[in-house]
C-alpha cells in the first residue's frame, strides 16, 4: 500500500496515457522505475489487495483513449479561442476608443454647438464649443438644464421649442439668444432641433446643432440697411422713398387720404463743398437733414436722394386736394425757413438755403417716378425765381421744362460755335466824359434771335458751362485793353466773375497768367461780383480777393442793395467800387428809390469806394444821382451797347479827349 500523501505511480502512467494517448502497458517499464523498492518484510495478503493489482495491469479501451484525447483537444481549442476573443474584445475596445476620441475630436472642433438633452432637458452631451458658449466646464454641463445659465426671458422660448421636439417629435429649427459672457449684448444662434427615437420609436433624447450667426446677422442687417439707408445721413434713401410712396399711393387709393411730395435741393451747396472739401460739405448735409426731420411731423418720410437733394413724403394731408395743397404749401414754407438759417461747423456757419418743389400723389393717373419728376419740374421752377422759394408743381411746367432741356443743348452748342460776343457800353462822369466802358454778354442765337443774360446765365451756372464762358469773357476783356493800348486810348476793363469761378482753386493763377499773356496791368481790371458771392463763406472769399487785391486787381460789387450785403461784409472785402441796380435807378425820382440810393452813395463814400448807377434812361434821373454824387452812370440815355470793334472805332477817334474804362 502506497504512503499517504504520495501519488501513486499509476497516477502518473495515467496522466502521461491521457495526454500522449499511448497504452498502459507500454508504459509499465515506467512505471516501475518510478516505483519504490519492494518491502522485503512479509506481510500478511489480503483478497482485496490481490485482487486489484491484476486490474489495474490491464490496458484501457481504445474508445476511453479517443474520448479522452477528443476532451482535452476541445479544452486546448475552447483555451485558444478564449484568448482569441479575449484579443479580439480589446482591439475592439481600443479601435472604439480611438473612433470615440477622433469622434469628440471632430465634434469639438466643428465651429457649432452640438449637444444632447434627455427628456427632462438635462444635457448628456456637450461639445467644447457648448462649453465656451456658457462658459462652463463640461463636468458643470453633464445634469445640468438651461435654467442654470439662461435668464427668464430667454430660457422660455428655448424650453418652449425644446417641449416642441420631446413631446411632438418635429425638428425645431429658430434662432435663440444667449447672453456674451461680459454682459456687453446677445449672441444670435441658428439652432436646428431633432428627436432621437429608441428602438420601440418612443423618443428618448434632444439632438441640437446650434450656429453663431451674430456677425452674419450684423452683416446682414448692414446690407439692408444700405440697400435702404444713405449712408452718410442715415435717412431712407431713393429706394425706400419708392416702396413708401407706392405704398402711400395704395393707402390713398383705399382712403382717398391724400399724400404729397417736397422736392428740395440746397441753392449755396456745391460753392460749400468746392471750398471747404467734402469733410466740411457732409457735416453740413447731416445737420441739413436733422434739421428736415425736425421740421415735419413723425409720420412723414424725410430721405435723400444723393448729392444736396432730399425728398419728403408728407402723409395725411386731407381728403381733397383743395384741402391738402394748402397744408403741404404751409409744411414746405416750414421747411423753407428752417433751411434759411446759417448752418455751424465748429465754429464757422455756412448758408445754404433751399428751393422746394411741392406736388400731390395721384394714384389714378401718376407713378412714383411722375410724381417725383413732377416735384423736380417745382424745384427748378423755384431756382428760377430767385432761390430759396416755394414753388407749386403746375402742368405748363412740363413745356418749361422741356424748354430748358432744349436751351442746355443749345447751349453746349453755343460755346463750340461761337455764337455768344461781348457788347461795349461805355461809363460816363457827371461832367459827361467817358471813363469807363462795361462788356455786356449776348447769345447769338441762330434760331432764337439774340438771347439775354438773364434767360440763360442761371442755366449755365447749373450745367457747369459758365466756367468756360466766364473765362473766355476774361480773356476778350484783357484783350480789348490791349487792343485800346495799342491804339493809344487804354483804360481799366471790368468783367463780371461768377461764384463758380471765384470758388476755383487755380482761379487766382489763371488770372494771373491771363494778365501776363495780354499785358495788361492789374489795375486796370476790375472783377464784377454779385452780393450773393459774399454771403457763402466771407472769409474765404475775402482771402482769395486779397491775393488779387495785392497785385493791384479791382473788385466791384454789382447789384448792389439787392443781396445781402452788410457793412461788416463791406468793411473786410478789398472792395473798388458799388454798383447801384439798375431796378432802383428805373424808379428815380420816385421817393422810396431816392431815399435808397441816397443811403448806398452815403455808405459807399463812408467807405470810400466809387459809385455807379447803372440802367440810367432820363434825364432827370442822371440829374438826381448827380446831385447825390454818383461818381458815374451808363445806360440808354448816354449810349446803347455796341460791339467791341465799334468801340474801338469809337475811342480811336475821341484819342486823347478822355479816359475811359471797359466793364464786364
Amino acid at each position: 500500500m502506497a504512503r499517504k500523501g504520495r501519488a501513486s505511480p499509476y497516477a502518473y502512467v495515467l496522466g502521461a496515457c491521457l495526454l500522449t494517448g499511448a497504452p498502459l502497458h507500454a508504459q509499465q517499464g515506467a512505471a516501475s522505475s518510478l516505483a519504490p523498492a519492494p518491502d522485503t518484510r512479509i506481510a500478511p495478503q489480503t483478497p482485496a489487495q490481490d485482487s486489484l493489482v491484476p486490474a489495474i495491469t490491464q490496458p484501457l479501451p481504445p474508445a476511453l483513449w479517443l474520448a479522452g484525447g477528443t476532451l482535452i483537444a476541445l479544452l486546448l481549442l475552447t483555451s485558444l479561442m478564449a484568448v482569441g476573443l479575449k484579443a479580439q474584445v480589446r482591439r475592439q475596445t481600443r479601435n472604439l476608443q480611438e473612433s470615440e476620441s477622433r469622434l469628440n475630436t471632430i465634434l469639438d472642433s466643428v465651429d457649432a454647438c452640438i449637444y444632447i438633452k434627455d427628456t427632462k432637458l438635462r444635457y448628456t452631451y456637450a461639445n467644447r464649443q457648448l462649453c465656451e458658449r456658457f462658459d462652463r466646464r463640461l463636468e458643470d454641463l453633464i445634469g445640468a438644464s438651461d435654467s442654470a445659465f439662461l435668464p427668464a426671458s430667454i430660457l422660455n422660448s428655448v424650453r418652449s421649442s425644446d417641449l416642441r421636439v420631446i413631446q411632438l417629435g418635429q425638428r425645431v429649427v429658430c434662432e435663440e439668444e444667449t447672453p456674451r459672457h461680459d454682459g456687453a449684448g446677445t449672441d444670435t444662434y441658428l439652432s436646428i432641433k431633432i428627436p432621437l427615437r429608441a428602438t420601440d420609436g418612443s423618443i428618448e433624447a434632444l439632438c441640437g446643432i446650434a450656429t453663431n450667426i451674430t456677425e452674419l446677422r450684423n452683416s446682414r442687417a448692414a446690407i439692408q440697411r444700405l440697400a435702404y439707408y444713405d449712408a452718410l445721413t442715415d435717412l431712407p434713401n431713393r429706394r425706400m422713398l419708392q416702396e413708401r410712396m407706392e405704398e402711400a399711393m395704395l393707402v390713398q387709393k383705399d382712403t382717398g387720404v391724400c399724400s404729397g411730395i417736397l422736392f428740395i435741393d440746397l441753392d449755396k451747396f456745391k460753392n460749400i463743398n468746392d471750398e471747404r472739401g467734402h469733410d466740411v460739405g457732409d457735416a453740413v448735409l447731416c445737420s441739413v437733414a436733422h434739421r428736415l426731420v425736425g421740421a415735419v411731423r413723425r409720420e412723414d418720410t424725410v430721405a435723400r436722394l444723393g448729392g444736396d437733394e432730399f425728398v419728403i413724403l408728407l402723409h395725411d394731408l386731407g381728403s381733397s386736394v383743395s384741402e391738402a395743397t394748402p397744408r403741404a404749401l404751409q409744411i414746405a414754407e416750414t421747411v423753407r425757413r428752417t433751411l434759411a438759417d446759417a448752418v455751424m461747423v465748429g465754429d464757422q456757419s455756412y448758408f445754404t438755403g433751399g428751393s422746394v418743389g411741392v406736388t400731390l400723389l395721384d394714384p389714378d393717373t401718376k407713378s412714383v417716378a411722375d410724381v417725383l419728376r413732377e416735384a423736380d419740374m417745382a424745384m427748378y421752377q423755384s431756382k428760377e425765381r430767385g432761390r430759396n422759394r416755394v414753388a407749386l408743381f403746375e402742368p405748363s411746367m412740363h413745356a418749361h421744362v422741356t424748354e430748358r432741356a432744349s436751351l442746355l443743348r443749345d447751349l453746349v452748342m453755343a460755346l463750340n460755335t461761337e455764337q455768344f460776343q461781348l457788347l461795349v457800353q461805355p461809363q460816363y462822369d457827371p461832367l459827361r466824359q467817358v471813363i469807363g466802358a462795361e462788356l455786356l454778354l449776348r447769345w447769338d442765337h441762330p434760331t432764337r434771335g439774340t438771347i439775354m443774360p438773364e434767360k440763360f446765365v442761371s442755366l449755365a451756372e447749373e450745367s457747369g458751362i459758365v466756367l468756360e464762358v466766364g473765362e473766355w469773357a476774361l480773356k476778350q476783356a484783357c484783350q480789348l485793353h490791349a487792343r485800346l493800348t495799342a491804339a493809344g486810348c487804354a483804360h481799366p476793363i471790368s468783367v463780371n466773375v461768377s461764384s463758380l469761378q471765384l470758388r476755383q482753386a487755380e482761379f487766382n493763377e489763371r488770372v494771373k497768367a491771363i494778365l501776363s499773356a495780354t499785358g495788361t496791368p492789374p489795375d486796370q481790371l476790375v472783377l464784377e461780383l454779385t452780393e450773393s458771392v459774399l454771403i457763402d463763406d466771407v472769409d474765404e472769399t475775402a482771402r482769395r480777393m486779397q491775393i488779387l487785391a495785392k497785385l493791384g486787381v479791382r473788385f466791384s460789387i454789382d447789384d448792389f442793395g439787392t443781396g445781402y450785403s452788410s457793412l461788416a461784409y463791406l468793411h473786410r472785402l478789398p472792395l473798388y467800387e458799388l454798383k447801384i441796380a439798375q431796378n432802383f435807378v428805373r424808379e428815380l425820382p420816385g421817393k422810396d428809390a431816392g431815399t435808397l440810393i441816397r443811403l448806398i452813395i452815403a455808405t459807399a463814400h463812408l467807405l470810400e469806394l466809387r459809385v455807379v448807377a447803372e440802367g440810367v434812361e432820363r434825364a432827370e434821373q442822371a440829374e438826381f444821382l448827380v446831385g447825390l454824387g454818383c461818381n458815374a452812370l451808363q445806360g440808354y440815355f448816354y449810349q446803347h451797347p455796341v460791339p467791341m470793334e465799334t468801340w474801338i472805332e469809337q475811342r480811336k477817334n475821341s484819342a486823347g479827349r478822355s479816359p475811359s474804362s471797359v466793364i464786364l
